[in-house]
């Protein structure tokens, strides 16, 4: 893919000096018509929407952090994601993932993260109130959307305020490193099943997971992995909200991240067993798909740009089993381009090619991008910005303007006011959500790869009542395919015939008959 891109790039170069370097407005993307699916308690459906709280939208001009690690600027809160939540909705996905939310007790850039707790059975003022939360999740639920909190089990803030039953974890080292396990097992599992049973979360998004794991940097839990108690304890708290009639509060999803390349460290840290008496998580952000897909859109933070398309898309869409996760109890990777302790995907579009948004390939290659994700068999996140190729100006490497690889990312939120090629990506976005949300063989359906070439990816995604050929085209010329009989594009809702052409950077979800 490289020299194709490097090619078209500097003829993409050319145009925009003649044009007097104005922004060149890409293809119009109409939006298709969309249905409301049924949820279901198979974690595979699920399309998150993760907000870091204190960057995404102030609703509430009285609170909020001021400061904060990253660019900002600060100051979201709880109200401006309700404010929020008809543009979420109408994005396509079906769940949204909180950064922590906690009360922190402090008032300073590491507070504004919410990463280290004070009290874990309160929200943090900064951010609203209880009953605010408390709104908040009966109004995602009422858009049929699942909500998730962020929970940090193995590490809190300067000191920690008691449980309602009264219980406080133990530390026998500094607040960075892991907390001691099994003495702080019932504490944190009493926080795990509190905001299930008070409120009816759906699940938890799990930081640095590996310090309640097997093993891990600063990891103290003698090889016993607590997940599988903690995990028991959610389990049994959705399945009490169910026998009591609750709709909601009884999927119990927890995705814990396991920041690591290798699903084989992965696998040891936080899903075997060790001495535990059963198997750990069940769902972690698939880290090593994720390095894969920005090797070959862009490059990885320190230059990693490798792969080619094929031979990354052969792995991304792997069973989890082929790639050697393996929980008895099921396990569900969840695949994503980036988050709030990443470079946002068009930094490192600009770092690989040296390309911002005033040309068509930055957001061709975004679409590329957002397509493998909307086509895994599997949960998937998207951070928002990325569904309208936010970019962050004036990061060209660590430190500049105070801002690091690890939180650059921490940019403003936006919900209107797209300009025309930001708008276009959105509809696109949505476009691949209405095809994944109405497509159980996008989300669901076994994958078996067809032809997998330097600049060209296919694949037959099958379920027992629907075949789908997902085709992506990353070379400078458009390229035929046949996929055997007539169909359609769920992508533009166009028609298509038996040998359909593949315009090049396109990506394209053919349903046949």
């Amino acid at each position: 893919m490289k020299k194709f891109l490097r090619k078209t790039l500097f003829c993409f170069a050319i145009a925009f000096v003649l044009m007097g370097c104005q922004t060149t407005p890409t293809q119009t993307v109409d939006v298709l018509p969309r249905t409301e699916v049924e949820l279901t308690t198979n974690y595979n459906q699920l399309s998150i929407y993760q907000i870091m709280v204190a960057t995404f939208q102030d609703g509430d001009p009285s609170i909020g952090f001021r400061t904060g690690y990253g660019p900002g600027p600060f100051g979201g809160d709880l109200q401006g994601v309700i404010d929020s939540l008809d543009y979420v909705k109408s994005l396509g996905v079906n769940a949204i993932w909180l950064t922590p939310i906690f009360d922190t007790n402090e008032n300073d850039k590491l507070a504004a993260t919410g990463y280290y707790a004070y009290d874990y059975f309160n929200v943090d003022p900064h951010f609203g109130t209880n009953e605010k939360f408390a709104e908040l999740v009966e109004k995602c639920h009422e858009k049929n959307m699942y909500i998730f909190l962020d929970g940090v089990f193995g590490h809190w803030g300067e000191k920690i305020a008691p449980s309602p039953n009264g219980l406080r974890p133990t530390r026998s080292h500094s607040k960075y490193d892991g907390c001691d396990y099994p003495e702080s097992l019932e504490f944190y599992k009493e926080v795990a099943t509190y905001w299930i049973t008070k409120y009816k979360i759906d699940g938890w998004r799990l930081d640095q997971c590996y310090q309640v794991g097997v093993s891990g940097h600063k990891t103290y839990t003698d090889g016993h992995n607590y997940w599988y108690e903690i995990r028991k304890a959610v389990e049994e708290a959705c399945a009490q909200n169910k026998a009591a009639g609750n709709e909601w509060g009884t999927l119990g999803y927890m995705v814990g991240e396991c920041w690591d390349s290798s699903a084989y460290a992965i696998q040891k840290k936080v899903i075997d067993p060790g001495t535990a008496n059963g198997y750990g998580l069940t769902s972690c952000f698939d880290f090593p798909s994720r390095y894969k897909l920005v090797e070959i859109f862009a490059q990885e933070a320190g230059g990693r740009s490798d792969q080619n398309l094929g031979k990354a898309l052969s792995y991304v869409y792997k069973s989890a089993e082929e790639k050697g996760y393996k929980n008895p109890d099921g396990y569900y990777p969840n695949l994503f381009i980036d988050n709030h302790d990443l470079l946002r995907l068009g930094n490192l579009i600009n770092w690989k090619y040296h390309i911002t948004k005033g040309n068509p390939m930055y957001w061709n290659i975004h679409k590329m991008a957002l397509a493998s994700i909307a086509a895994y068999t599997g949960p998937i996140t998207i951070y928002y910005g990325d569904e309208w190729g936010a970019y962050v100006y004036d990061y060209k490497a660590r430190g500049d303007n105070g801002w690091y690889n690890d939180n650059v990312a921490r940019s403003p939120g936006k919900i209107d006011g797209f300009q025309t090629n930001q708008q276009n990506l959105v509809n696109y976005a949505k476009n691949l959500m209405t095809a994944r949300s109405e497509h159980e063989a996008l989300w669901n359906g076994a994958n078996e790869t067809l032809l997998a070439t330097e600049d060209f990816y296919a694949s037959k995604k099958t379920t027992s009542n629907e075949t789908i050929y997902v085709l992506i085209n990353s070379g400078e010329s458009s390229k035929k395919y046949n996929v055997g009989s007539t169909g359609k594009d769920l992508i533009t809702g166009l028609a298509t015939e038996s040998t359909v052409q593949i315009s090049s950077y396109q990506a394209m979800y053919i349903k046949v008959q």
